[in-house]
């Protein structure tokens, strides 16, 4: 949650950063997403990386 001092903590690396690092998120209570830009950024690259063979398919058309 958001502090006074305008700083919030990301659970994911645990540093404790500016709001200005975290990407707004309109369903959240404090209006943030839960992790920093940076580890979102990397969890979404972990998924593509994950998921890579299955979406080259549907963008084929082919069934999954």
């Amino acid at each position: 949650m958001r502090e006074r001092d305008g700083l919030k903590t990301c659970p994911k690396c645990g540093r404790t950063l500016p709001v200005s690092q975290y990407h707004k998120c309109m369903g959240a209570a404090d209006g943030l997403q839960v992790y920093c830009k940076e580890c979102l950024l990397d969890s979404l690259k972990a998924s593509r990386k994950r998921n890579r063979e299955r979406n080259l398919k549907r963008l084929a058309g082919e069934d999954v």
